[in-house]
């Protein structure tokens, strides 16, 4: 590959934060209100002006179940907090038996369609009177490493480059850049093409006027394959999404599928109203941390758990996430959270999902207040004290805590 040599410049420092989260999405979010609320200065940067990523700009509006499959509430906490936020400003499927619309589809379990808009609103409400700054239209596209440690992040917006001084750094990007920059070990995933999208006709307008509800109005679109791969087009690669032209090429052919459907259909047929601003890739690339979820640890005990988390596609099954899998050994200030913790297998999908994305987040951003006293070694931690700090939110750390 040919080369550049790009000269040495000088970048001005700006104004960091005791904890920086790289990412606002699901995980971000989760994170920046821990730490916050755990007495840190904190800031949330976003490349995007949205906050909520696959959430909110990628259209995947689905809370998938926090219950057992046997009718009880499994998380607590932040996760908890967040949940009811995404419907308390508009729609809601939860099952008559969770005290919602009877809409709901999963057999009855606790989980829930909702606005993307009206949840990104209201986190960002919810996160700004908190007291987490905001830095959006910014992308954190370097760790600053001395001597094993990070020390901040280098981030390019309008004004250019800045250095942003931090004691710990939250990788929630959900493509664990800031880890691979660092050249920690990390592993790729692979991805099916598809795409879900909304649009609105006539019928859903009018089923809309009937439920008094505006959100049904909206007609949800799926286009290639399942999480199985089921319906992926033939010829077409699976992809990670670590490079530009990857994430290029999947999202152009996910919008062909669709733009090739409206060519067949009427013109007045439907209106597209809302597309993903962002690819809708599952499991892009995740840390090898000091511990892997795999998810085959149903009701195994996990002695630095940071809390329970219920399996969406297995009713009855029940994992504790290990602490160790948020962070790398030898690289002190670093911590992850969400689809880009250290897991493997179906325990990367089981990890991926919301309520699993804000418990890690709610984890990291507990766990950076407390590396602070450590020197910023996530290894050094006092994982009593994390578990206790948890707790007090209301998540179990073991499966034998859950309805005690």
């Amino acid at each position: 590959m040919a080369a550049y040599e790009e000269a040495a410049r000088r970048i001005p420092v700006g104004e960091g934060a005791q904890v920086i989260v790289a990412g606002g999405g699901a995980g971000g979010i989760a994170a920046a209100l821990a730490a916050r609320r755990m007495g840190c200065t904190v800031l949330l940067i976003d490349k995007a002006l949205l906050l909520g990523g696959l959430a909110t700009q990628g259209l995947i509006n689905w809370i998938e179940p926090y219950c057992d499959g046997e009718g009880h509430r499994v998380l607590g906490g932040i996760p908890w907090e967040l949940f009811q936020l995404a419907i308390r400003y508009g729609h809601d499927s939860l099952p008559d038996a969770w005290s919602g619309t009877g809409h709901g589809p999963k057999a009855g379990r606790l989980g829930s369609w909702f606005s993307p808009e009206a949840f990104m609103l209201a986190a960002e409400e919810l996160l700004t009177r908190e007291g987490v700054t905001l830095l959006l239209d910014t992308r954190c596209v370097a760790p600053v490493m001395e001597d094993g440690r990070c020390r901040g992040v280098i981030t390019e917006s309008i004004e250019g480059r800045t250095m942003l001084p931090a004691d710990v750094v939250i990788d929630a990007t959900g493509t664990c850049e800031l880890f691979a920059r660092a050249g920690a070990p990390t592993r790729t995933g692979e991805n099916y093409l598809a795409l879900r999208a909304y649009a609105m006709d006539a019928q859903s307008q009018r089923e809309a006027l009937e439920a008094g509800d505006p959100y049904v109005a909206r007609r949800r679109l799926r286009f290639g394959a399942t999480l199985s791969g089921k319906g992926q087009p033939e010829g077409m690669p699976t992809v990670a999404g670590v490079t530009a032209r990857e994430t290029t090429d999947f999202a152009l052919a996910a919008r062909r599928m669709l733009f090739e459907q409206m060519q067949r259909e009427p013109r007045l047929a439907m209106d597209v109203v809302n597309l993903p601003q962002m690819a809708q890739l599952r499991t892009i690339r995740h840390i090898v941390g000091a511990a892997t979820f795999l998810g085959t640890e149903d009701h195994a005990r996990a002695e630095d758990s940071i809390g329970v988390i219920p399996d969406f596609m297995y009713p009855g099954r029940l994992y504790e996430l290990p602490y160790r899998s948020l962070y790398v050994p030898g690289y002190a200030g670093l911590l992850t959270c969400g689809r880009t913790i250290s897991a493997e297998g179906w325990g990367w999908h089981a990890s991926r999902v919301l309520g699993p994305v804000f418990l890690t987040g709610q984890a990291a951003g507990t766990a950076a207040r407390l590396m602070l006293d450590w020197q910023g070694e996530p290894w050094a931690v006092p994982v009593g004290r994390l578990q206790e700090a948890l707790r007090k939110t209301g998540l179990a750390m073991h499966v034998d805590e859950l309805g005690k």
